[in-house]
């Protein structure tokens, strides 16, 4: 493995490998909707090519940390991924006082995905592990609070407008976009998306104003079998334009919760506590998005309706 790895023996890296090349073949052309109704069905199994990716790069960093703190049992370094799973304790130690942005910490979020690889390879659980909870409020990604100097909005309207209208995610979605992948259908418009997260395929509703869904509609159409968006801005913040795409979809069809019976509404947590959402609504807004929990479109796009009281209304 060269220098670089020669603190740890080098077959406990590559059987980290291959563990995951495993059980992305035994994983890829499931359904994974389906497995997560059988117990135990997902534990050697991943489904999409994203995924394995990000967790062969987590895995290693994980032989990297080992490596780095000259981990040893017994006298010696580890020599399969029995003996290696007994760092994970002393991992998580270093995860929690790494440094993140915004002069903080690392967050919950990243730690517990730098945690998901090894543990995927090891079979361990979080809730066995003094991980930190994943609070809302400590999201920083896309409220406000970072802003680039370099990114004109004003050059850039036509792809601002793009993505505020489709809620496709960047790279898997929005840089693979066709003009072929248009679809209409009674008068309304579709971007049939068939590359998202985890392979998923949907048709995401484009929504706004009639001007703005009329501008995606010819941009689209001018593309043809070509890629609507060969060239995509470095500094483009699409997570927040996402965000923007779910709240305004879901204020515009969304009922008042007062008035819906107690299993129609969804009861937030945490730093929203008492604010009540449409959980119709909220579902319609998840499959658009290309997400099935909509306890995920709660806590990453729809934290702005805390401070919207023409929509919360008195439930707030």
């Amino acid at each position: 493995m060269g220098k670089k790895h020669q603190n740890e023996k080098p077959f406990v890296r590559a059987l980290g490998h291959e563990r995951l090349n495993e059980y992305y073949r035994n994983g890829v052309g499931r359904k994974r909707h389906e497995d997560k109704r059988i117990p135990g069905e997902m534990d050697d199994k991943l489904y999409a090519r994203g995924t394995v990716s990000d967790y062969h790069e987590w895995w290693n960093y994980y032989c990297d940390e080992m490596r780095n703190a000259d981990f040893r049992v017994d006298g010696h370094r580890p020599r399969n991924l029995e003996e290696a799973a007994l760092f994970m304790p002393a991992y998580i130690k270093i995860l929690k006082n790494k440094p993140g942005r915004w002069g903080r910490n690392m967050s919950a979020y990243t730690i517990r995905a730098y945690f998901a690889a090894p543990a995927k390879i090891f079979g361990l659980h979080a809730e066995d592990y003094d991980l930190p909870r994943r609070l809302r409020e400590d999201i920083m990604r896309s409220r406000g609070r970072e802003k680039n100097a370099n990114f004109s909005e004003e050059n850039n309207e036509e792809i601002i407008t793009f993505c505020r209208c489709t809620g496709l995610r960047a790279d898997k979605e929005l840089a693979r976009v066709r003009g072929v992948d248009l679809v209409e259908d009674d008068g309304e418009y579709y971007v049939h998306v068939i590359c998202g997260k985890g392979g998923r395929e949907r048709l995401a509703r484009i929504w706004g104003p009639p001007e703005e869904v009329e501008a995606v509609v010819k941009r689209m159409r001018e593309a043809g079998e070509g890629l609507v968006w060969p060239e995509i801005p470095s500094h483009l913040d699409v997570h927040a334009l996402r965000a923007e795409y779910a709240f305004r979809m879901y204020k515009d069809i969304a009922r008042d919760p007062a008035t819906l019976p107690p299993e129609e509404r969804y009861c937030c947590r945490k730093d929203m506590k008492g604010i009540w959402l449409d959980k119709d609504a909220m579902q319609t807004v998840s499959f658009a998005m290309g997400h099935t929990r909509i306890s995920v479109i709660a806590e990453h796009y729809l934290w702005g309706l805390k401070y919207e009281k023409d929509i919360l209304g008195d439930n707030a």
